[in-house]
């Protein structure tokens, strides 16, 4: 294809990628899918979908074959050293529970007369917080590639 045919064929998202302005679809996307899955669809057991594009250079603009990879979000995450937030919600979950456990058994020694007020309070936090990752996760978008 035509460098200048090309330009008018693609647009920049607010992300920095580069989108084929009459389908929307990623141009990093559709090069690695024909360049990369299909030509090696034995290295590559899942559905295209499930693979997310790496820039090798960390440059979104540069879609050459040669540096684009296909990994999968786990790959990729850990690539970039993303930690979701999802286990930080977990993780903060976890340690509230043990609080409350571990006051559970000593609490009634350190508080004495006040153990029931730090129940109420421990509980009171530990329901808002298992409502936030309820209403997280139910609100959460889905990230789709198109």
């Amino acid at each position: 294809m035509d460098e200048e045919k090309f330009k008018n064929e693609i647009f920049t998202d607010y992300n920095g990628y580069l989108r084929w302005k009459d389908s929307k679809r990623l141009v990093h996307r559709s090069i690695a899918e024909k360049q990369i899955y299909e030509k090696d669809r034995k290295k590559y057991p899942l559905p295209f979908e499930e693979y997310q594009v790496h820039h090798v250079d960390k440059n979104k603009s540069n879609n050459k074959t040669e540096n684009l990879q296909l990994l999968t979000k786990r790959e990729h995450e850990e690539l970039h050293c993303l930690v979701r937030a999802e286990w930080y919600l977990i993780y903060l979950l976890s340690t509230i529970i043990l609080i409350q456990y571990f006051l559970s058994i000593f609490g009634r020694i350190a508080f004495e007369n006040n153990f029931d007020d730090m129940q109420k309070i421990i509980g009171g936090v530990l329901i808002i917080f298992i409502s936030f990752i309820i209403f997280y996760f139910f609100t959460r978008k889905n990230k789709k590639y198109i």
